[in-house]
């Protein structure tokens, strides 16, 4: 008489365990024997959870993960928008000064004084 698997719906905790075992090393094939489980079923469960294989190793990608890369880009980003506001600022100190320079060497007024009005013409 053949053995006949019962195949079962396992629980997270229980998905995590086995997926655990494959993770240290223990063959598909000896856990859907062990456990009773059809091998699809362990890759459904590592895509479910954000687990890839890279190369030999497997890595586990879980939210925490994620947080900190979209951490660190957003830090990146705040250091190019700083570097950026720093180079506007020294833009903006040399336009002054281009602007004082000129009206001194040649005794005009290129600022718009406040509260003046333009002229009709």
């Amino acid at each position: 008489m053949e053995k006949i698997q019962i195949h079962r719906k396992f629980t997270d905790a229980e998905k995590l365990s086995i997926l655990d075992e494959y993770l240290s090393g223990a063959s598909v094939y000896g856990l859907t024997k062990k456990y009773s489980l059809y091998s699809s079923q362990i890759y459904e469960w590592l895509k479910s959870y954000g687990i890839q294989k890279q190369g030999r190793e497997m890595k586990k990608k879980n939210p925490e993960t994620k947080e900190l890369e979209t951490i660190e880009e957003m830090r990146k980003a705040l250091r190019g928008l700083q570097r950026e506001l720093a180079e506007e600022k020294l833009r903006s100190l040399a336009y002054d000064k281009m602007i004082d320079v000129a009206e001194e060497m040649f005794h005009i007024e290129i600022r718009k004084k406040v509260g003046t009005k333009q002229s009709k013409r």
